[in-house]
């Protein structure tokens, strides 16, 4: 794999798609520039601590209800995508430069968040290309 095409500085450990113009390029990822995307974007754990919201719908409805028992899986699934970003935050802190696990680029939206910050470095390098992640791309050419 070649150098990381955010920094330029170290070997890439991942690749990450973007769409520039319509045509696909992957291009290679280093493990400190995954960390810092992931570091720079609250999202993942905003969200997962919003739905613990849902722990109150519990309380007041009891969780035999049917609005119940459905905050109780939403809340549950906030509190298991806000275990797997910290747990992925901390593992990407701790192993630095080394490759980026799998579980971390499928499940923790490490893929998702990279391709956000390739896309934003893009558009900022190249006037006049429509640059577009790949879930991007795919929403706005739907197969037909």
């Amino acid at each position: 794999m070649g150098q990381c095409e955010l920094c330029g500085r170290q070997e890439g450990v991942r690749e990450a798609a973007v769409y520039l113009g319509g045509e696909k390029k992957t291009v290679p990822v280093c493990g400190r520039c995954v960390y810092e995307a992931m570091r720079k974007n609250r999202y993942g754990f905003g969200f997962g601590l919003g739905l613990q919201l849902c722990w109150f719908v519990v309380a007041g409805q009891g969780l035999f209800s049917v609005a119940g028992a459905f905050a109780a899986v939403m809340a549950l699934y906030g509190l298991v995508r806000l275990v797997l970003v910290l747990a992925a935050h901390l593992t990407l802190r701790v192993n630095g430069q080394a490759a980026v696990p799998e579980w971390i680029w499928k499940y923790a939206m490490a893929r998702a968040v990279t391709e956000d910050a390739l896309r934003d470095a893009y558009a900022e390098k190249i006037c006049n290309v429509k640059v577009q992640t790949p879930r991007e791309y795919e929403r706005t050419h739907a197969a037909k």
